[in-house]
This record gives C-alpha cells, structure tokens and sequence, in this order.
C-alpha cells in the first residue's frame, strides 16, 4: 500500500484545517462531495495509464446513429472502434475500424440520413451517455470503447486509492 493519506488521516487534517469537529454533521455532509470533486477534477486532468480501460459490451444497429452507454462509465472517452466484419463480437477477431472525433453539426451536414448508411467514419458526443455516429451503419455492428474510468473513490469504506 503506498504511504500518503488515508481516509481517516485526510478526514482529520480537513476537519483541523477547517476548525471544526470531524464529527460536525455539515462537515461529514460535504467531505464526500468534496472528495467527488476532487477526485473528478484529477481524473478528467491526468492521463493515468491504470485508470485507461476498453469495453466492447456496446453495440451499432443497422440504420441507427446513436451508441447508448451508462452514465459515469467513462470519465474520458479516448476512442471509439467499430469491429469488422458485422456480426464480429470480439475485437481480437476482428478489424478494428477506430472512428475519428468530430462535431455533430459536421454528422448532421453530411450524414443527416440513413440513406448513405456503410461502414461508420466519425463520432461526436451528444451528452454524456450518448454518441452519434457517421455514416448510419449499415449493418449491426459491435463497439469497442476506449476511456479513462474513474476508480473507486476514497470513502469510509475504501480508505485508500493510489490518487
């Protein structure tokens, strides 16, 4: 385990830092979402190389532009694939196409409709859970997604992480 603060050793040195008792019910309210800040705020500015994962459990329909993902699954999203040929559920058996990073007004100009569905070139995020694809895939289609995820947080219950 590295040596630094521990949950208890943080809540402490707060608790003196902000004059008040490490029991002070508005303090024990605003300490985790201080740390949810805080930890947030330093996942999103450093590249760190542990918190870099891929998950190909998502996937294309035929003639729908949009990937669907659970809210807080990613951080960061760094690359988006889609694995060839259709029907491919493991990117290790497959080709993986990576998509290039663009706007939604540029997907909407250009493939506004499903009536130039082939082979997906670009992404653009919608919201958080939500990408947008183009061109409209052609056939159903598995992705992978590539991001830097959160790790667990520092709680009462998780008294140490290597942030």
């Amino acid at each position: 385990m590295p040596t630094g603060l521990t949950y208890a050793t943080y809540k402490t040195q707060i608790a003196t830092l902000a004059v008040v008792g490490e029991n002070d019910t508005n303090f024990l309210t605003i300490l985790p979402m201080a740390i949810d800040y805080a930890e947030l705020r330093i996942c999103r500015d450093v590249d760190f190389l542990s918190a870099s994962e891929s998950n190909s459990s998502y996937s294309l329909t035929a003639n729908n532009r949009q990937i669907s993902i659970p809210q807080g699954t990613f951080v960061v999203t760094e690359q988006i694939n889609v694995i060839t040929p259709a029907g491919t559920t493991n990117p290790e058996a497959g080709t993986r196409n990576t998509l290039l990073p663009t706007t939604k007004e540029f997907l909407d100009a250009v493939y506004g409709s499903a009536a130039s569905a082939g082979l997906p070139k670009y992404f653009a995020p919608f919201n958080d859970n939500l990408f947008l694809v183009g061109p409209f895939p052609d056939a159903n289609y598995q992705v992978e997604i590539v991001g830097m995820i959160r790790p667990q947080p520092l709680s009462a219950s998780n008294t140490t992480t290597f942030i």
